[in-house]
């Protein structure tokens, strides 16, 4: 099983937390999950990488929105030239 965290949108309360734990226990192929509100974020492990889709897709369902790291820049700018007089 592999284990993740994911930081997630609009997780607030105790009452929230616990209905999101409920849900994503009753999919049969999350397991182990807990819920760290001060963080906003939610562990749990899974088997494969389309269960951890299937997460991402019930969390935005649920309107919980996962937050997706920003992309890096892929290529490297030209350095800007500064002309003196």
């Amino acid at each position: 099983m592999l284990q993740t965290c994911l930081l997630v949108q609009n997780l607030q309360d105790e009452k929230t937390a616990n209905l999101l734990k409920q849900k994503l226990e009753k999919l049969g192929f999350v397991a182990n999950v807990s819920i760290n509100l001060a963080a906003r974020t939610i562990n749990f492990e899974y088997a494969t990488f389309r269960d951890m889709d299937s997460v991402r897709r019930e969390l935005c369902n649920m309107g919980h929105a996962p937050v997706l790291p920003k992309k890096a820049l892929t290529r490297k700018r030209k350095p800007v030239r500064v002309q003196t007089s």
